[in-house]
């Protein structure tokens, strides 16, 4: 993005550039992620204000029937790559345990899980902002969020994202799990399945996510059938700029079945 709009690769981008100090951070000070791309601090009241006007305002200047919340997360961490470590998420943490959360190690599992359920939380309180504040303006008003799948414990390690809370506030009315597998085995088992179970006893609507890219016409058949056989409110698609005129076949039939 930054080469198309004549900017240098290590761009942060306006916002960054105003408010270097809304910067998601690794361990090492670092703004650029292994994702490509640098995150704002969630922990940040100040980023938490930002987001919420823009959103304000596009509920009320625009008739939009929801507000979709994707990357509604931390960066993706591995071991040796560890983000979420912005100055207002460090400040904080700091003065709630007297430590410094950059001098916190895998090598003491219990203070590296209360620093993961501390991230997980400001996400948290982030998804319950957005609900009440939104639904203030228009009652009405659909929340959503793209998730992952993956199982809980893997989710708070490596995005702290635990949107089964958000499920069980009510927070979101639509889940948009990102359930995307070449084949429908591994969409069933590996990432459906997981998120049915997470969902079952509430009210949200859940629509598994369907990858269209380099999807044969047949397999999409596949998919889409087996959602249907499932308890779910339908599916979604991903992405527009991966459908192809010959999908319409598949999408007419399921229609036609439909009705």
């Amino acid at each position: 993005h930054n080469l198309l709009i004549g900017k240098p690769a290590d761009y942060i981008g306006p916002v960054l550039s105003a408010h270097p100090e809304w910067a998601n951070r690794s361990q090492n000070g670092e703004i650029f992620t292994p994702e490509g791309k640098p995150f704002l601090d969630p922990a940040n009241p100040l980023v938490q204000d930002y987001l919420l006007k823009l959103y304000r305002e596009i509920v009320t200047r625009y008739k939009v029937d929801g507000i979709h919340l994707d990357y509604i997360r931390y960066p993706r961490q591995e071991p040796g790559a560890d983000f979420g470590f912005g100055i207002a998420g460090r400040s904080q943490f700091q003065a709630l345990t007297g430590i410094d959360p950059v001098n916190i190690s895998l090598n003491n599992p219990s203070l590296w899980w209360m620093w993961t359920q501390f991230r997980a939380q400001q996400v948290n309180q982030f998804v319950v902002r957005v609900s009440k504040e939104m639904k203030q303006i228009k009652p009405d008003l659909v929340i959503s969020a793209a998730v992952f799948p993956w199982r809980n414990i893997e989710r708070l390690t490596k995005i702290q994202q635990d949107w089964e809370v958000w499920v069980a506030r009510g927070d979101v009315d639509l889940l948009v799990p990102m359930t995307y597998a070449p084949d429908t085995t591994r969409f069933l088992q590996q990432h459906v399945q997981p998120v049915l179970t997470g969902v079952a006893q509430s009210s949200v609507l859940f629509l598994p996510g369907v990858l269209l890219r380099d999807m044969r016409e047949t397999e999409l058949l596949d998919q889409l059938q087996a959602v249907r056989d499932l308890p779910a409110g339908g599916y979604s698609l991903f992405a527009a700029e991966h459908l192809r005129i010959d999908f319409e076949r598949v999408f007419r039939a399921t229609k036609t079945e439909l009705d």
